[in-house]
């Protein structure tokens, strides 16, 4: 048998009824033993059983009050009990349906009519306990669409609305409109396109994530190409706020990765730090080899975080601040980093102080085989 046999808690005050259950049941359940309703009350606490085997007959606490006790806990509630008992009386039988009771076993038993009755109500609480999975996922499926239609009415909205009030404007005054301003507009659209078009790659990319549909294409590649690329994509909005952005990456480092997945990592934590950064700051980004793997940093002068954010940072989807210039985003960006890095068996963490800046690490194996 397998290490994941369902879960039987016996309960009974006689030593040798527990022997003679527990040597019946043994070879196809694990088994909990207690001696008293009290007991067993704490134990399917502790445990969780998929079933409760109660004696009825036991000192302080019958096995009708202890069963009554746990039909009243709603973590509980739905644990089946099956009595095992000598009391035959119908209205024995009765007080057992009505304190909680799936079944009634009479003693002495018959092995394999015991059997059987357990068999049967273990398998209806799996399968009650996978339906309440599924639809536990189901929930928090539509939780997240739900999020993520706020997201898409709201920042996208915002951004393209934004963009057609400054093409508006080009059109309805360009004889007025100065070649300074001309070029002051075409760079504020420039960078909210790019805004624009990063979104939707992250909800994009986060959508294909949640599906499980993440395929890597794994390839050899220089690394100081693709970093460049990336930085120069942050090029205009850097200088917007008039930050440095600065690269460390020797031009022979080379390593085996998903180039899109490690693109949209760095653009993640690139885009995060012009939007936490103060105008005249720098954000410097390095890459090194660290033993067998390859570490990535990328480190701003901004605002930091504090310790509670750092512990949220990595639980949480669709939860974004304002950036110090008002800039909006997704909320999924660090979590889209996070299953990007853990697909490349490596690791991803972050250092920040209040007032100081952050820092985001992350590390991948330089040969990468799956």
């Amino acid at each position: 048998m397998s290490s994941d046999k369902p879960l039987v808690l016996v309960v009974d005050d006689q030593p040798k009824n527990l022997q003679l259950v527990a040597a019946v049941l043994k070879g196809e359940y694990k088994l909990v033993i207690a001696d008293s309703g009290a007991k067993a009350i704490k134990a399917a606490k502790a445990n969780r059983p998929n079933l409760i085997l109660m004696d009825v007959m036991m000192p302080e606490m019958s096995g009708f009050e202890a069963a009554a006790i746990l039909k009243a806990d709603p973590a509980m509630a739905d644990i089946p009990i099956i009595f095992l008992t000598a009391k035959n009386e119908t209205k024995d039988v009765v007080q057992g349906f009505e304190a909680g009771g799936v079944d009634y076993v009479l003693k002495p038993f018959v092995r394999q009519e015991l059997l059987q009755r357990i068999s049967t109500h273990v398998k209806l609480d799996i399968q009650r306990r996978m339906i309440a999975d599924k639809n536990e996922q189901l929930d928090y499926l539509n939780n997240e669409k739900t999020k993520l239609l706020s997201v898409l009415s709201h920042d996208l909205r915002n951004m393209i609305g934004g963009n057609m009030g400054l093409l508006q404007i080009m059109e309805s005054d360009f004889d007025l409109i100065t070649p300074e301003e001309l070029r002051e507009f075409i760079s504020m659209i420039s960078t909210s396109t790019t805004q624009t078009y990063n979104l939707m790659e992250d909800l994009l990319a986060w959508l294909k994530s949640q599906s499980k549909d993440v395929r890597m294409v794994l390839l050899p590649m220089m690394a100081f190409p693709i970093v460049e690329g990336v930085c120069n994509m942050f090029a205009n909005p850097a200088k917007q706020k008039s930050l440095t952005l600065s690269l460390d990456c020797p031009n022979e480092l080379s390593f085996v990765a998903d180039k899109n997945m490690i693109e949209t990592i760095l653009r993640n934590l690139i885009n995060n730090a012009i939007k936490f950064s103060n105008s005249g700051g720098t954000i410097h980004v390095s890459v090194v080899y660290e033993g067998d793997h390859v570490r990535f940093g990328v480190k701003d002068e901004g605002i930091g975080m504090t310790q509670e954010k750092l512990d949220r940072l990595w639980v949480t989807a669709f939860e974004s601040e304002p950036g110090t210039a008002g800039e909006r985003g997704s909320g999924v960006g660090v979590n889209l980093c996070r299953t990007y890095v853990q697909s490349h068996q490596g690791s991803i963490w972050a250092e920040s102080e209040v007032g100081k800046g952050s820092v985001f690490y992350f590390t991948i194996p330089r040969a990468l085989s799956v």
